[in-house]
């Protein structure tokens, strides 16, 4: 009899105060579940069924965006697995300190049908499981709004894949761009490229890129062997994978328009996803935006440069010609398609072409006024024109 009074008190224990130890070797962390029960019940007096419904436990003021927040599925999926009933580890959220205080609450989130249960207190007794002070009542308008997705603890963040340096041609993506309105223009054909890095193995096999993903065109590029430009660490399980994916050479080409691009990569700890917002263009190549030089003017005495400044629909073979005031040519800059002066890119990613000021005569430009062309080499079309000038 003892003997089993014994068990069943460090049972009792065991469940109060359970400590798990979660090890991330790779980081050099640890990370500690406890569990501390939150059980209660739901009543129906309208008969709507109490299946299935979203039980949210948190404390103080609750914000949909913002509370820390454990939650449960009410009833025989949830944790219970008993009917009306629902049953939340307060531990669940990293973000929730728990302590023994009366401030804590126990609601149904409001479903479809507008039914919901208003919140009811929970007094935390630092005894391992506690319950609500009476049960969670559904009734029409009733509830709290649903809670937003949990972020990822640190712990496990540090454990995730990262997506870096992505680049579309020789034109690094740029998010703060896009954010600010911007459009990233990209070719139909971009030759793309990313680096993918992990403290851990990654799984090469879900390196992916997916075109429009949850949309009616969806498409997804797998990254292959021989996409991949070179690995860090062990050749079946690397901790850094480059790779290049060039649609011109798979003969894929992409719908013209707005288009999401999505990355993803995974480790045995998770996927990451990096999401792309592209412009892409097809027809003609044209100038987009106005074309600039810096710096303006040119000042011969300190500066032995100047840079034009131009955005593209789509890669293009350029040529620029620079022209003195007589409509003589002095210099010839060549641009080959999908190299500096001839990617695509738009304003938020615009050519930069340097010119040294070394005229195609050997001599150096004068100080002056200078007109110059922007052409699309292929059809000999003047695509734009700008205008700097030297002083002395």
């Amino acid at each position: 009899m003892k003997k089993f009074l014994f068990i069943l008190l460090l049972a009792t224990f065991v469940i109060g105060h359970l400590t798990f130890v979660i090890s991330a070797p790779a980081a050099g962390q640890h990370l500690f579940l406890r569990m501390y029960w939150i059980a209660g019940s739901v009543t129906d007096p309208d008969s709507k069924g109490t299946e299935g419904r979203w039980a949210v436990f948190w404390r103080g003021t609750y914000s949909a965006t913002e509370s820390a927040y454990s939650d449960d599925i009410v009833g025989t999926r949830g944790l219970s697995g008993r009917t009306a009933q629902f049953m939340v580890n307060a531990y669940q959220d990293w973000r929730q300190i728990v302590v023994p205080a009366d401030d804590w609450y126990a609601a149904i989130v409001k479903g479809a049908d507008n039914y919901g249960a208003d919140p009811v207190r929970v007094r935390l007794t630092g005894a391992g499981y506690d319950f609500p002070d009476g049960p969670l009542v559904l009734a029409f308008g009733a509830g709290i709004d649903p809670p937003g997705p949990r972020p990822l603890p640190p712990w496990l963040l540090a454990l995730l894949p990262k997506i870096e340096k992505i680049k579309f041609g020789d034109r690094l993506w740029q998010p703060k761009l896009v954010e600010q309105g911007e459009s990233f223009i990209i070719t139909n054909q971009p030759r793309v490229s990313a680096q993918v890095t992990s403290p851990v193995a990654l799984d090469v096999n879900k390196i992916v890129m997916v075109l429009n993903e949850g949309t009616a065109t969806t498409k997804t590029y797998s990254i292959k062997a021989s996409h991949i430009s070179g690995i860090k660490g062990a050749e079946a399980a690397p901790t850094e994978v480059n790779f290049i994916y060039n649609f011109a050479a798979e003969k894929e080409t992409l719908p013209e328009g707005d288009q999401k691009i999505t990355f993803r990569a995974a480790n045995e700890y998770g996927t990451v996803a990096e999401i792309c917002s592209v412009k892409v263009m097809s027809g003609d190549v044209i100038i987009i935006g106005t074309p600039l030089t810096f710096p303006s003017p040119v000042r011969l005495r300190t500066q032995r440069q100047v840079t034009i400044q131009y955005g593209l629909s789509k890669d293009a073979d350029i040529d620029i010609y620079v022209f003195d005031i007589s409509a003589r040519v002095v210099k010839k800059i060549t641009c080959n398609s999908g190299a500096p002066g001839g990617q695509a890119g738009g304003t938020a990613n615009p050519n930069k072409v340097t010119w040294n000021l070394q005229t195609d005569q050997g001599s150096l430009a004068g100080s002056g006024i200078y007109v110059f062309n922007i052409v699309d080499r292929g059809r000999n079309k003047v695509l734009g024109k700008g205008k700097l000038t030297i002083v002395p």
